[in-house]
């Protein structure tokens, strides 16, 4: 009777168990967990995202076309004006974004309006936490991309960021969640993990300043190759454009004016669109939806005739 009563007790707590992560299931996918954007692990880009992948994450849209960009689809090897946006995750746009909202798209559409050219294509070269290094890998594996203008974008933890010193393997997966539930368990781990390892590698800044600047500088000759135009833009954090000092913005200016690119700061400009009320920034470093926009406008501005 005992191992009776023992057995239903047992069936009886499988089966809650099984509702609760049903439920639990349910709820997270509502939320938005369950389609968590792949990468492709590499050898000498450290991870780039999946090609030709679409996801529907936290209720926003996430495409992504044949080179494993984040914005519209495009053949290379076509003729047509072609701009692009090279950075971390500020032009990635974070999972907080939809596709529409990202820099990349709402400067495509601009310049499409103002030039009356449907054929123009704005590519966004970019992923999470990736620095100069893994921006020039990307390039030489998937490039050239012959354009018009290049908006290479970089903030200031861009000046020592080299490849694998990330806390985790990527700032992204590898392995298709199984379930909106094993996505959110996932990513309160990596969560927990961030908090308590440091970085991989232990460099020091400045052999970590040398390497990430001797391959931004390869960067940039390629695309004063590629490009009629190519403008570095100094990306500034919430706490930089509200202070109005950062120390990455001599570094890049510096950098800029001694390879011959053009060089535009946000800094001011960012502190500017705080003091008309507007939110340029989501968090400390990405920018929100209408700082995007506010931002588009401003590299349409730079681009040349």
């Amino acid at each position: 009777m005992a191992q009776s009563s023992l057995v239903k007790r047992s069936i009886k707590g499988l089966v809650i168990f099984a509702s609760l992560a049903i439920l639990a299931n349910v709820i997270f996918h509502l939320v938005g967990f369950g389609q968590a954007p792949l990468v492709v692990l590499d050898e000498d880009i450290e991870y780039y995202l999946k090609p030709q992948m679409s996801y529907q994450r936290f209720g926003n849209d996430i495409s992504v076309n044949r080179y494993g960009m984040r914005s519209v689809d495009f053949d290379r090897e076509k003729q047509q004006p072609f701009y692009a946006v090279i950075g971390d995750s500020v032009i990635y746009g974070e999972h907080t974004l939809d596709q529409t909202q990202t820099l990349a798209f709402i400067l495509n559409n601009q310049l499409k309006y103002e030039r009356q050219d449907e054929s123009i294509v704005v590519g966004s070269i970019a992923a999470s936490s990736w620095g100069p290094g893994n921006m020039l890998a990307f390039y030489e594996r998937f490039g050239p991309f012959v354009g018009n203008t290049a908006f290479l974008v970089l903030s200031s933890h861009d000046r020592s960021d080299i490849p694998y010193m990330t806390r985790r393997l990527t700032p992204y997966r590898v392995v298709e969640p199984t379930s909106a539930l094993h996505d959110f368990l996932q990513s309160a781990g990596e969560r927990l993990e961030d908090k308590v390892r440091g970085d991989v590698i232990k460099l020091p800044f400045k052999k970590r300043l040398s390497l990430s600047e001797a391959s931004l500088v390869s960067l940039i000759e390629l695309l004063k190759r590629d490009y009629a135009q190519v403008v570095m833009v100094f990306h500034a954090t919430k706490k930089e454009a509200i202070n109005g000092a950062a120390k990455g913005e001599t570094y890049y200016a510096a950098i800029a004016k001694k390879h011959n690119v053009e060089f535009f700061s946000t800094l001011h400009f960012y502190k500017a669109l705080y003091k008309e009320g507007i939110e340029s920034h989501s968090d400390s470093i990405h920018l929100s939806w209408q700082g995007n926009q506010q931002l588009s406008k401003k590299l349409s501005e730079l681009i040349a005739d």
